[in-house]
């Protein structure tokens, strides 16, 4: 999938700084809170962009509905642009898009599978 989304570019091993950041990003799926300090460099439109940063404050293991997370952005008129936004979310568990469910709770649609966003929640659960 790398290759295809990005077929120019050369992949090679981590290393240095750039293996510490790697390895901190795959330390973050067991510690999610931690995935706030990484930085990140995911380029939107600006509503994308404070969208994806509202994610970015969520709590491990919190869960908010699309016209939730709307609301606490200021925006509660946007929540099909916050669910589209969100459905456009590049970074998987660092910018936790998992944690966004439809009301009711129902897990809803996930870019990565619902399979995979349930047993992300589930791990998040099983943590607290």
């Amino acid at each position: 999938r790398v290759r295809a989304r990005f077929p120019d570019a050369r992949i090679e091993r981590a290393a240095g700084a750039d293996e510490d950041l790697l390895e901190r990003a795959i330390a973050s799926i067991d510690a999610p809170d931690k995935s706030r300090a990484l930085p990140t460099d995911v380029r939107g439109t600006a509503f994308q962009e404070q969208v994806w940063a509202a994610l970015r404050k969520l709590a491990g293991g919190e869960q908010v509905s699309y016209s939730e997370l709307a609301t606490r952005m200021g925006r509660p008129s946007a929540t099909r642009a916050v669910a589209r936004a969100v459905s456009e979310n590049p970074l998987a568990v660092l910018v936790p898009c998992h944690r966004v469910v439809a009301k009711g709770g129902k897990l809803g649609g996930y870019r990565w599978g619902v399979a995979r966003k349930a047993r992300l929640l589930e791990r998040e659960r099983s943590e607290d």
